[in-house]
């Protein structure tokens, strides 16, 4: 088999969000980016220089890379590992690997870079998911009045 191809991509091409599951972000709980968003760097520069303008340009730097929201893309190791085929081509589909391992780089509070890694997440797929669930049998809907049928989840 020949060698896989491979593409270069930025992080913020690929990020499709956190949705209200916080899908996507630092799992690790000792982290401060637990349940954080993608940012941009310059953007957490920026907010950091208006919320603190004492801080020293190599302090900024600091929190430009490893801040709240940092995140790398990185490629794929053994356990995040996926390969997408296209089956188009007759006899010779086109493979190629799907490395969307993302790496937390936000200092935990022992002062070490977490480098937590998780597989990036659809939140819509998730929700979709959920909704196909809940329609399947009506398990995940939870218990309901018996006289109107409303559902106590939707209106406590």
């Amino acid at each position: 088999m020949a060698s896989l191809a491979t593409f270069n991509f930025k992080l913020f091409q690929l990020y499709p969000g956190a949705g209200k599951y916080h899908l996507n972000t630092c799992a690790n709980p000792d982290c401060s980016n637990f349940g954080q968003p993608l940012s941009d760097s310059a953007v957490r520069r920026k907010a950091w220089e208006e919320a603190r303008p004492e801080l020293t340009e190599e302090q900024l730097d600091i929190v430009a890379k490893h801040g709240p929201g940092a995140y790398k893309l990185s490629g794929a190791d053994k356990k995040h590992r996926r390969v997408s085929c296209a089956f188009q081509y007759r006899r010779a589909p086109h493979v190629w690997a799907d490395q969307r391992t993302v790496r937390c780089q936000v200092h935990t509070f022992e002062g070490k870079v977490c480098n937590s890694a998780f597989s990036l997440v659809s939140p819509a797929h998730l929700d979709e998911e959920v909704s196909r669930l809940r329609n399947h049998n009506g398990i995940l809907d939870g218990p309901g009045c018996g006289a109107c049928g409303t559902r106590f989840d939707l209106l406590p």
